[in-house]
């Protein structure tokens, strides 16, 4: 009895916390993955990556889509930014498509700061991806803000 009491108690308190730390693709997105762009993110490598799936596949729109590991392919892309003399990202725009309960089209605008208060955004298309049990970054494409309605 003790241990179905147990369950029944865990089971109900489960989709609390599951709300409680914002167990869909926006709060994922906005409130944890956007967030470690702010200030220095080639410091926080690691924990950026731990929001891509293994391998990213990249949509340029020059070429045919490319896969790449996730880790390096941001890491290089960021060592190319420091050497811009880039300061940080803030999320400015944000809208998303929920396309099932697992998979979420993510469309936003960045605004990239520099050193000595230089500023541009940016846009980007991401596809967010449950995988066990947590959202994942799978695709990305940079995008044209003026013509996605940024």
């Amino acid at each position: 009895m003790r241990l179905m009491t147990t369950a029944v108690l865990l089971g109900l308190a489960l989709p609390v916390i599951a709300d409680e730390h914002g167990d869909n693709a926006d709060s994922w997105y906005q409130d944890r993955y956007a967030a470690l762009w702010a200030e220095a993110p080639w410091t926080k490598l690691d924990e950026i990556a731990s929001h891509y799936s293994e391998t990213v596949t990249y949509h340029a729109s020059d070429e045919e889509a490319s896969v790449h590991e996730s880790k390096s392919w941001l890491g290089d892309a960021m060592k190319e930014w420091v050497a811009e003399q880039w300061v940080g990202s803030d999320l400015v725009g944000y809208r998303s498509v929920q396309i099932n309960p697992s998979i979420t089209s993510i469309y936003t605008q960045w605004l990239d700061r520099y050193e000595g208060g230089y500023e541009e955004t940016s846009c980007g298309w991401y596809i967010g991806a449950k995988q066990s049990g947590g959202w994942k970054i799978t695709n990305y494409a940079a995008i044209d803000c003026e013509e996605h309605g940024f």
